[in-house]
């Protein structure tokens, strides 16, 4: 009896402690991620900051979708006055790497440096994120 309470409690142990977007069985494994591209570029009048990005996230099927949003801010002597604005995309999240772009809308970016956060969040729950980065990128003229 002791020995199938101990087994009852291990297996209920093993179940907690596999991570978020991993499976238990079947199905992909995995964790979801997202990488900022080191290059932007902006509009003429600096209210469009176009970024890159790579997303992978998990939903179960080839037709769920997340949503990826990215936040951008350039402070001053990169841009003539604080610069910051936000943007969204549906990502497909089928377990495979995807090439994304995300419009974000501000005003004042100018070219030179910016820090940019992109969140994803999963498919069918838009509260729950499920991968986030930060990173400088360069804003450049094209």
């Amino acid at each position: 009896m002791r020995r199938l309470a101990l087994a009852a409690s291990a297996a209920a142990f093993a179940v907690a402690m596999v991570p978020a977007g991993s499976a238990l069985a079947g199905g992909t494994t995995g964790t979801s991620s997202v990488a900022i591209n080191q290059y932007a570029d902006f509009d003429t009048f600096g209210t469009f900051l176009d970024v890159g990005l790579q997303v992978r996230c998990f939903g179960g099927t080839e037709d769920s979708e997340g949503i990826v949003t990215v936040n951008a801010s350039q402070q001053r002597p990169d841009t003539s006055a604080a610069a910051e604005g936000a943007g969204f995309q549906d990502v497909v999240c089928d377990g495979r790497t995807h090439s994304v772009g995300v419009s974000v809308f501000g005003a004042k970016f100018d070219a030179g440096k910016a820090l940019a956060t992109a969140t994803v969040t999963a498919p069918g729950n838009p509260s729950l994120i499920v991968a986030a980065s930060t990173r400088q990128i360069l804003v450049r003229v094209v």
